[in-house]
């Protein structure tokens, strides 16, 4: 019992430590932090924790009924993720999966936390949209300051496909969760979006 516990101890401690991703690369920031063309928008993902660090969450774009793939989010990292305007619906998880629904102007940042959760074996990550009331807290402008910028590396499309049968059975379990309790909804607006990107 003594050494099952020691063991779970040790588990959870790695878990709550910070830990890079192959799959990612650093980002120059002046790219990753410029303003969007006007008839572009920018979405920027990030981990402002250390705890699940050994766990890395992903995320991926629903377009045309197809997945695709965005990045691999490490703990104390951010990614900026340059779309069109409209709506567009994300995905993220490890363990579990969530969906968020964000519409975007152009020329405007929009900004979401990816949260670890406590899980069975592996931290879980849901989305945190960050609102236009948010944009102007200083805990979140600390938060995305602690963050280092990537990007995706060599490597990322080889994880995609070879996780996509997986992916794709965790979309369709988060879409029907997020069909069934439209209250739960995660939510980015058009104005929730930045004109000027912060950093």
């Amino acid at each position: 019992m003594r050494k099952y516990i020691l063991v779970l101890l040790a588990i959870v401690c790695l878990g709550m430590t910070g830990c890079g991703s192959k799959y990612m690369q650093p980002a120059d920031p002046a790219i990753a932090q410029s303003q969007p063309d006007p008839d572009k928008s920018k979405i920027v993902f990030f981990r402002a924790t250390s705890f699940g660090g050994a766990i890395q969450s992903w995320v991926c774009e629903e377009e045309d009924g197809k997945l695709e793939y965005v990045a691999v989010i490490s703990a104390g990292t951010k990614f900026a993720h340059v779309t069109t305007p409209g709506k567009h619906i994300y995905m993220t998880g490890a363990e579990n999966s969530e969906l968020m629904e964000v519409t975007m102007e152009g020329g405007k940042t929009y900004y979401a936390y990816i949260s670890p959760r406590i899980g069975w074996w592996k931290a879980r990550f849901v989305f945190m949209p960050v609102t236009k009331e948010e944009l102007s807290s200083s805990g979140f402008k600390e938060d995305l300051a602690w963050c280092t910028w990537q990007e995706n590396g060599p490597e990322v499309a080889q994880w995609f496909t070879g996780n996509l049968p997986s992916l794709n059975k965790k979309y369709t379990e988060a879409l029907d969760d997020f069909i069934k309790n439209p209250e739960d909804r995660k939510i980015l607006r058009p104005e929730d979006g930045s004109p000027v990107p912060i950093f």
